[in-house]
C-alpha cells in the first residue's frame, strides 16, 4: 500500500487520466499471484506504475516492500524505463514511508537527491504588481538580475539561459546533461 502521503497526489493524477488512453496505461505492471494472470483483484500480489510525464520524464508509482514481488516490480519498472528510453524516471519516497534505499538502489533506482520543499506565507510577501510581473516590454533590474516578461515566448533563449543555471549547480548536479535543452523546457 502507498505511503499515506502519495496516495492523495495518486488519486489526483489517476483523476485527470482518461480511461481509454491506452498509452497512460503502458507502465502499469501487474505481478499476479501465482504467476497466472486472471481477472480478479484477488489475484494480484503487487502493481507499480511508470506514469510517463512531460519532457521525457516519469514517475513511478510503487508501494514500499521487502519481499521478492516488490523488488520484482521495481526492477520491472527500472527495465521499463530504460526500453522506453525515459532519462529521467523519479521515485518520491519520504524518509519515513518504509522504502529501503539499499534495495531501490539494487533494483535500478538510486538515491538521487534529498529534497527539501521551503514555502512562503503569501499573506506575509511584499506587495508585488497584480500578475507578478513587470509591465509589458519592460526590464527591471535588482544587482545582477534582470526580469524580464514573456520569457517563456522565447524558447532558445529561455534554454540557454536555464542551461546557465545547470552550471556548477550544486543543488542537484547529477541533472547537468541528464536530458536535452528541449525536454527540461
Amino acid at each position: 500500500m502507498l505511503p499515506v502521503e502519495q496516495r492523495g497526489v495518486l488519486t489526483e493524477v489517476l483523476g485527470d487520466i482518461d480511461p481509454a488512453d491506452e498509452g497512460a496505461w503502458a507502465g502499469l505492471l501487474i505481478a499476479p499471484r501465482g504467476g497466472a494472470m486472471q481477472s480478479e483483484l484477488e489475484t494480484v500480489d503487487g502493481v507499480v506504475w511508470v506514469q510517463r510525464a512531460s519532457g521525457n520524464t516519469a514517475v513511478v508509482w510503487a508501494a514500499p516492500g521487502d519481499g521478492e514481488v516488490s523488488h520484482a516490480l521495481i526492477r520491472a519498472a527500472a527495465a521499463y524505463v530504460d526500453t522506453e528510453r525515459i532519462p529521467l524516471a523519479q521515485m518520491l519516497v519520504g524518509e519515513h514511508d518504509g522504502y529501503s534505499e539499499a534495495v531501490n538502489e539494487r533494483c535500478g533506482f538510486p538515491k538521487f537527491a534529498a529534497l527539501r520543499y521551503l514555502f512562503a506565507e503569501v499573506s506575509k510577501l511584499p506587495a508585488a504588481p497584480e500578475d507578478g510581473m513587470p509591465p509589458a516590454g519592460e526590464v527591471h533590474e535588482r544587482g545582477e538580475l534582470q526580469f524580464v516578461p514573456g520569457a517563456g515566448n522565447e524558447p532558445q533563449r529561455l534554454g540557454a539561459l536555464l542551461e546557465q543555471t545547470y552550471l556548477g549547480t550544486l543543488d542537484c548536479p547529477a541533472l547537468d546533461g541528464v536530458r536535452p535543452m528541449e525536454e527540461v523546457l
